[in-house]
Formats: structure tokens, C-alpha cells, sequence
């Protein structure tokens, strides 16, 4: 699953799909266990590749629901 967002606004579009899954409505909105996947790893390449151009808030939000899903899982 790819998830579309802003170029303007990337980090708020990714937090809001991280959100979801941590928030466990991914399993309600249909998303297996491959698409999560997914996402976590394009969050991940989000942040490696313009992690310079967030703000220090929208870093330690993504960091933390990244942080969340790694212990849920």
C-alpha cells in the first residue's frame, strides 16, 4: 500500500496512516499485515530521505508512533 500524500506536508499525511495503525482502525479499514508493513517502511524511508526538512516535532511524533508499533507488534 502506498500511501499519497502532500509533498508539502509529508510528515502530516504519514502520521496520520501511522496513527491509524497504531491506533489498531488498520485492521478495521481492511489493511493486512503485508500493507502495514508497508507503510512502516516508507515511513521509514520518509524520515532517512527529507528527515531534515520536518520539524522537531513532526520527527519525535513519527519516531513515537513508529516506537509504538514496533511494541505492538
Amino acid at each position: 500500500m502506498i500511501i499519497g500524500f502532500n509533498p508539502n506536508y509529508p510528515a502530516l499525511h504519514m502520521r496520520k496512516a501511522l496513527e491509524i495503525i497504531s491506533s489498531g482502525k488498520a485492521v478495521d479499514l481492511g489493511w493486512n499485515a503485508e500493507e502495514i508493513d508497508s507503510v512502516v517502511a516508507q515511513a521509514n524511508t520518509l524520515i532517512s530521505e527529507r528527515g531534515k526538512s520536518f520539524t522537531q516535532y513532526e520527527l519525535s511524533s513519527l519516531y513515537a508512533l513508529l516506537d509504538s508499533i514496533k511494541t505492538t507488534a
